[in-house]
């Protein structure tokens, strides 16, 4: 297993900690299994003397940082709504906004940062969505609590260091898994981070007394931990996919009921071993005016970015870097390298594009040779309308660019995993694994008459395997079923 683990396998270590790491009837190993899998066995990185000075002085910053009263406007605590929405991210806000718009007097929207980062509070400030900061909810006992924790854990680490019954079980693998366990029992952005958030949804439940809790996913220690907390204290939670599924390396079925895009998605998700009754198909509230935006011709949407109509028309999405991942870098590498070969540049018109959280120093420059533009938030929908092929490494936007009629190319070529979209196989684009087959992807998009003929074919079954389909009621049918659950 050593060096070959899959998350699949890794999960499974949860039961040689059973007895231990359990705080107030929660297990953190389950809370935690995500970040830790990420960054000590998929991306593993050699901690030294400097990391572990630098884990400490990160201890006492958030330390710090979290004893701090924020000074911003935030919603009245105690309105006692009948649904609490946490967000965390910026990626969740444009599938909850029509929501909470709709909903308005139902719904009280908590934020979460991770510690010295405010993505969230900005974004939602940006969209002029009221809401609470969970900080808000802290107190004195909250505090006194925290203090206790970090002793029990220091306590936790020694019995399961003199465990040798761990010990054995782990076999080669115990020193990979003791060298995690010890960065999270250690560090404060870790175990102790998530103990003050059971501390604060604890809280801030109590006060509001909502009947359902809404999270955007439940894959990361922030949605795990909002939902762990709900059904302890019997309270109904919703999960609503915002993003891709399909590639991630984790699918929990934490929540009472999670409500998916399409039948794909909601295929993988029993894959993974979600029970088929939890899980509800709608379509995606962001592409609800996709079936008004097929009507903007692609000349149209060119003149309003300032693009030549007549030129072929290339777009590279670009990510944000995950931790210890190489997908990205790789992707927009060949993106560049390859488009640098095409003779007759003077035909086309190149574009990178990126969420305006994505600092201008992080995106590639034009060079000699190749010219590109780059455009930074705004609105998608009218990009993808004037582009002729979509390419990114891996990203929802591609699901957005086949149901406006674009096919895609997908650049896995650092991918170790299986589970990305195969756009080759679905007959809407191609997954390319080479360098070398990208130009020739993009002649097929361009060209390829075939192609293009089974392009519109596929692009019927796609529609409805990952957004059921296109009418605009994905908001109506979301809401139905919020209202079903308060009912």
């Amino acid at each position: 297993m050593h060096g070959k683990m899959k998350f699949k396998e890794f999960i499974k270590l949860e039961d040689i900690f059973k007895d231990y790491l359990n705080y107030n009837g929660i297990h953190l190993w389950k809370l935690s299994e995500v970040g830790m899998y990420e960054n000590f066995i998929k991306f593993r990185k050699k901690r030294g003397l400097i990391d572990e000075k630098k884990d400490l002085l990160l201890r006492k910053f958030i330390e710090l940082n979290n004893n701090k009263k924020e000074k911003e406007y935030t919603e009245k605590i105690g309105l006692k709504k009948d649904i609490l929405m946490i967000l965390y991210g910026i990626s969740p806000i444009n599938t909850f906004k029509p929501i909470i718009n709709k909903l308005g007097n139902k719904i009280k929207v908590i934020r979460y940062d991770p510690p010295s980062e405010n993505t969230t509070k900005i974004f939602l400030e940006k969209n002029k969505i009221n809401y609470s900061n969970i900080d808000n909810y802290i107190d004195d006992s909250i505090k006194k609590e925290l203090k206790e924790a970090e002793r029990w854990l220091s306590l936790e680490w020694k019995r399961i260091r003199k465990d040798t019954e761990i010990k054995k079980k782990l076999g080669k693998d115990y020193d990979l898994i003791i060298k995690a366990l010890k960065y999270f029992c250690y560090t404060r952005k870790s175990y102790l981070e998530i103990i003050r958030l059971i501390e604060l949804y604890t809280r801030t439940y109590e006060i509001e007394k909502p009947k359902e809790i809404i999270v955007s996913d439940d894959s990361n220690a922030y949605g795990r931990t909002a939902i762990e907390v709900a059904k302890k204290n019997k309270i109904f939670t919703l999960c609503i996919q915002h993003g891709q599924l399909q590639g991630n390396i984790v699918v929990s079925d934490g929540a009472d009921k999670l409500i998916v895009n399409g039948f794909q998605d909601k295929r993988y998700l029993i894959s993974q071993g979600v029970k088929k009754n939890k899980i509800i198909v709608t379509g995606q509230i962001r592409f609800d005016n996709i079936h008004k935006e097929l009507k903007i011709t692609r000349e149209k949407a060119c003149i309003k970015l300032g693009i030549n109509p007549k030129k072929k028309v290339v777009l590279f999405t670009f990510q944000k870097k995950v931790a210890g991942e190489n997908v990205t870098q790789s992707a927009i590498k060949c993106f560049i390298s390859e488009l640098k070969k095409i003779k007759n540049k003077e035909d086309y018109e190149f574009i990178i594009s990126a969420r305006e959280d994505i600092p201008l120093k992080m995106l590639p420059k034009s060079t000699g040779n190749l010219k590109f533009k780059i455009i930074r938030g705004g609105e998608i929908h009218n990009l993808l309308r004037a582009v002729d092929v979509f390419s990114t490494a891996f990203s929802t936007v591609a699901i957005e660019a086949i149901l406006l009629e674009k096919p895609v190319i997908s650049i896995n070529i650092d991918s170790k995993e299986n589970e990305y979209i195969n756009y080759t196989k679905l007959g809407v684009g191609f997954k390319i694994t080479k360098e070398e087959d990208f130009l020739r992807a993009l002649n097929n998009c361009l060209e390829n008459k075939e192609f293009l003929k089974k392009f519109k074919i596929s692009r019927e079954k796609f529609i409805k395997d990952y957004n059921y389909k296109l009418d605009g009621r994905a908001l109506e049918r979301i809401i139905n079923e919020i209202n079903k659950i308060l009912k």
